[in-house]
């Protein structure tokens, strides 16, 4: 500011100071501090890095996907190959990261080394009607399970039933003996006992339930019950038709139509 002069020097210097200690009373009036605590901004800094931490450096890519686990990340290694080839010199890319898979140390020591136990309650469908061990406690929310008819399995068919629910098994157990033991028309034990076994007493001595698997998310819940129902290769299938169709997972196509 050497070339300007005195008194407009002067001026700027008193009204930057002036508007300084002004903006110090206001800070203090309000109890906020005038300069941010170093571990405010250290926070700050590792919240910033935890969502751009893929685009350090000189990236080009501005939003990230991450893709389940596959053999040789094999399905990470396509997208990638997809991602890069329709690129098209767009500056906005997708990169494409595999999800982490089990470490050996949660496959060698569960968390749970005693397994799990079945509880002595006789109201609990799942832990009194199967013998074999249990995977799942029944008292875990988010459960994709199996209801499997003995008499059929007896007699060499397979006969089975599959669902979800947010709820424990114990809950959701204790929701079908309801709506078996009451006659329930529509629901899947009450169908099949009736086309299948109409001589034998309406007894849930007649079914077990396993719960097969837990999620805390339920799309990931729903979309194995959708896998498993597609998949399933059994004589009687108990599940209604409508949970066909509910459960068939949506396949996209894209077609390029023909420019001759």
């Amino acid at each position: 500011m050497s070339g300007y002069p005195e008194g407009f020097r002067s001026k700027i210097l008193s009204e930057g100071m002036a508007g300084f200690f002004n903006t110090v009373r206001k800070r203090q009036a309000s109890g906020v501090q005038l300069n941010r605590p170093s571990q405010v901004i250290r926070n700050q800094r590792r919240r910033t890095n935890s969502i751009n931490w893929f685009k350090k450096g000189q990236s080009v890519y501005d939003s990230v996907f991450f893709v389940p686990t596959t053999p040789h990340s094999a399905l990470a290694k396509m997208l990638q190959e997809h991602e890069q080839a329709n690129n098209q010199g767009r500056a906005s890319r997708i990169k494409i990261v595999e999800k982490a898979g089990i470490s050996m140390k949660n496959m060698l020591a569960p968390n749970n080394p005693w397994g799990v136990t079945r509880c002595k309650d006789p109201k609990c469908f799942p832990c009194s009607s199967s013998t074999g061990p249990m995977k799942i406690s029944c008292r875990t929310p988010g459960i994709v399970y199996n209801i499997i008819c003995t008499v059929c399995e007896k007699e060499g068919i397979a006969s089975i039933y599959i669902g979800q629910s947010g709820k424990n098994a114990f809950a959701r157990g204790g929701d079908h003996v309801d709506y078996f033991l009451a006659g329930n028309s529509s629901h899947c034990m009450v169908i099949h006992h009736r086309v299948h076994h109409p001589d034998l007493p309406r007894d849930t001595s007649h079914y077990r339930m396993i719960p097969v698997r837990s999620f805390k998310a339920p799309v990931d819940r729903q979309i194995c019950e959708a896998l498993d129902i597609y998949n399933c290769k059994v004589d009687i299938l108990m599940n209604s038709g409508s949970e066909w169709n509910a459960g068939r997972l949506p396949r996209a196509s894209v077609a390029r139509p023909d420019r001759r």
